[in-house]
């Protein structure tokens, strides 16, 4: 069996915004998994959605990536059930769910017991064959 079509999961717990961090797990992370997309799309993608956690969602914060070398989905968890939204861009910011939009396949949230989980989807353009079955 290739090693490359393991889903695998990883998961950062954050205190703080903490983007170094942030941005260093994701990278690492994609190359354990050999993932074959843009990596700096997903680091870009991972550490605004962490920012906004922060600026926007309150209470603790968790960042998951799950996956394989051929698709990757990032999570990131905060405390406020406040649907995220795309608003008009300027000098006070607006650029980061645009940005998540432009940058992935598809994203969205999804309400959790304590808040809501922000997540969005990865894919390369070019997928072999025995991926897609």
């Amino acid at each position: 069996m290739d090693n490359r079509s393991l889903t695998r999961e990883a998961e950062l717990r954050l205190a703080g915004d903490q983007t170094v961090l942030v941005r260093g797990f994701v990278r690492d992370t994609l190359a354990a998994w050999r993932y074959t997309g843009e990596h700096e799309d997903v680091v870009l993608v991972a550490s605004e959605l962490v920012t906004n956690a922060f600026l926007h969602g309150g209470g603790t914060h968790l960042l998951r990536l799950s996956g394989t070398a051929w698709q990757v989905r990032v999570e990131v968890a905060d405390a406020t059930t406040r649907p995220p939204r795309i608003r008009k861009s300027g000098s006070d910011g607006g650029w980061g769910l645009k940005l998540v939009e432009n940058l992935s396949a598809r994203w969205g949230f999804t309400p959790a017991e304590h808040g809501k989980v922000v997540w969005c989807e990865f894919t390369p353009a070019l997928v072999p064959a025995e991926a897609e079955a």
